[in-house]
């Protein structure tokens, strides 16, 4: 594929994908282009390599620096124009990750290239070699660009061993094949691996800014204060600029007060509005709901409603005496049915109010006060809201309402005992090997999204976040029942709800996941 034969389609995809999720991938370089690009490093290559990851701006002479800088833009600005039009190359360079320990790229942010109380920057990366885990792809923490600062600065201020931990937990490792290219908001976090394979991983990286936006550069003098100098600054700063010290051939155009970074995962919360979006939502809907499905909202079900939450009780493994989180509670129809058959407590967390108030009600009726307890709030932060040492977390169709799932994932973590387990019941995206199977997938998957307020979960994401908070899986498996799929249908029939292209097909597989909180500490 040739810069010509992209689509403007591409570009509207991008940006959307872009201001969300802060990056998006595309197949970018022409096959004659990604030679030529390889050709050009193998005849122009780095002499300065004293550690196993080095770039062509850390390279020693301004001449070969413009050399290098020249060469990609006159390759890739065509791409740029068409991906991302009205945005200029500021300047690109090589960067070359050898075998070795050393080669490894901390947690950070790239600096602020424009002022972006007016602009926004983005990065262009293009391995020219395939990448995967083990040769040092990216790892990037998607969305991280909506609660990271908008004035980055130099020196780097180290992150700790705490806000590490958190940027690897919440992050995506971005497998790209040679020629393929993530373009991402400069102020996205992410790092790379060292490359554990035998051979080089090279790459070309480019920041992009506005046509016409005058480049800008933040200094920090002093690591620890909030005082920031923003100097205006050519693109030829960028070859020679040493990050340690006072930026040179600029021009001082002002300070700022701008407090130094550090990392909060919970500060995405802050900027994040789906989970208002869901109580609006079962604020709406509950009663609908509980005229077709009665007081158990879960479309997974056998025609036996006891048939069901016995099923889910013997399997989550709940005994008697256990405290547990019910997580997505609904009006807490499984909740009361626990409660009745097997002597627990229970704490059942609801973002809804109408939920709460009916819940409530279902409680007071059974005679359930002291062993139920209702709480309205976000349970990606029950660990702030629930007493600790639980036994137990479930979430019964109610972990993909969380836009975050790996916060939820954690907090759970954090209310259990050791030896506690999660267990989740739900439907994640199925994976075809026909391209245009998968497309129809993907479109259902996107229509369910929107019509229940919905993000169906990845397995394989999610299993990650299970075992990087410090869970062992204990099981992956289909239920021992078949869904009667007629209250579903009913349901959606009653109210218009249309998902399904060219007709109703298997889109996503009904699985049930329960794991053990095992590892603690720096064991994680």
């Amino acid at each position: 594929m040739s810069a010509s034969d992209l689509s403007l389609k591409t570009d509207l995809v991008n940006r959307d994908m872009l201001s969300n999720q802060g990056y998006t991938i595309n197949s970018l370089l022409s096959p004659l282009d990604l030679l030529q690009l390889q050709s050009f490093f193998s005849q122009n290559p780095h002499l300065n390599r004293e550690t196993a990851f080095h770039s062509t701006m850390g390279q020693h002479g301004s001449d070969y620096k413009k050399l290098v800088d020249e060469h990609i833009k006159s390759v890739c600005q065509p791409y740029v124009d068409v991906l991302i039009p009205g945005y200029k190359i500021l300047f690109g360079n090589f960067l070359i990750k050898e075998p070795g320990i050393d080669g490894s790229v901390g947690v950070h942010t790239d600096w602020s290239y424009v002022d972006e109380s007016i602009h926004t920057s983005y990065n262009l990366w293009i391995p020219l070699v395939d990448t995967n885990e083990k040769n040092g792809c990216l790892h990037v923490w998607p969305e991280s660009h909506h609660f990271a600062p908008s004035v980055r600065t130099t020196p780097y201020l180290p992150f700790s061993k705490k806000e590490e931990h958190t940027v690897y937990y919440n992050s995506k490792p971005m497998c790209l094949t040679a020629g393929q290219g993530i373009i991402y908001h400069s102020g996205i976090i992410h790092y790379s691996n060292p490359n554990r394979s035998t051979i080089d991983r090279p790459a070309i990286a480019m920041v992009l800014i506005p046509e016409g936006a005058q480049a800008m550069h933040y200094y920090r003098p002093n690591a620890q204060k909030s005082l920031v100098e923003a100097y205006e600054v050519p693109p030829t700063f960028f070859f020679n600029h040493n990050p340690q010290e006072t930026p040179k051939q600029s021009s001082l155009s002002g300070t700022l007060d701008v407090a130094p970074f550090r990392i909060d995962e919970f500060k995405m919360l802050d900027v994040d509005s789906s989970q208002k979006k869901v109580s609006e939502y079962y604020n709406q809907w509950t009663p609908a709901y509980r005229e077709t499905y009665g007081d158990v909202i879960q479309a997974y079900r056998p025609t036996d409603e006891s048939d069901l939450l016995n099923y889910i009780l013997n399997s989550s493994g709940i005994v008697e005496g256990q405290s547990i989180v019910d997580a997505g509670c609904g009006v807490c129809g499984p909740a009361v049915f626990f409660a009745k058959n097997r002597s627990i407590q229970i704490e059942a967390i609801t973002i809804s109010s109408v939920q709460k108030k009916d819940a409530e009600i279902k409680v007071m009726t059974a005679g359930l006060e002291q062993r139920i307890n209702v709480i309205e709030g976000d349970f990606r932060t029950m660990h702030l809201q629930t007493k600790k040492e639980k036994d137990g977390v479930l979430f019964l169709e109610s972990l993909g309402h969380s836009s975050k799932p790996q916060l939820s994932i954690r907090a759970s973590y954090n209310v259990l005992k050791e030896g506690g387990f999660i267990y989740i019941k739900d439907f994640f995206t199925r994976e075809s090997a026909d391209c245009a199977n998968q497309e129809r997938i993907n479109r259902t998957i996107q229509n369910i999204n929107r019509e229940y307020d919905y993000c169906v979960l990845d397995l394989q994401l999610t299993l990650s976040y299970l075992r990087k908070a410090g869970f062992v899986i204990d099981f992956v498996k289909r239920f021992d029942f078949e869904s009667d799929v007629e209250i579903r249908k009913a349901f959606e029939d009653k109210h218009n709800i249309s998902v399904f292209e060219g007709g109703e097909f298997v889109p996503a597989e009904w699985l049930e996941i329960r794991a053990i909180k095992h590892f603690t500490g720096d064991d994680r």
